[in-house]
């Protein structure tokens, strides 16, 4: 299953993020190909997606449990997504676009 409230252009409009139930993909409108950016945790909802100012990483959240889960990740697919952050499910959690640091709590730099 595809998810259609998440569809968005990365900043050159080229690509696309969005979700399935298993996984984020990253898909290139010029050769119409898809490609698995990170696995989601099971049961999970995606919460937030984010691309990168220069479009080379994707950052998102999810809710797993009882936790929001941030994970960032290249574009091109070929590194496994990384968690960057975990919290309680209900704290502040902003994913931003700041060149480097894509999630953290609203309050740290």
């Amino acid at each position: 299953r595809v998810a259609v409230w998440l569809l968005m252009p990365d900043p050159t409009r080229s690509r696309v993020l969005y979700h399935t139930d298993r996984a984020m993909m990253v898909l290139d409108l010029d050769v119409q190909r898809a490609h698995i950016v990170g696995e989601l945790p099971p049961e999970s909802t995606i919460i937030a997606a984010q691309w990168s100012p220069d479009g080379r990483a994707v950052a998102y959240v999810v809710e797993s449990g009882n936790n929001w889960i941030a994970y960032t990740t290249l574009a091109n697919g070929s590194q496994a997504a990384a968690e960057m952050l975990r919290v309680p499910r209900g704290l502040p959690l902003d994913i931003f676009r700041c060149g480097k640091r894509l999630a953290g709590y609203p309050e740290t730099e």
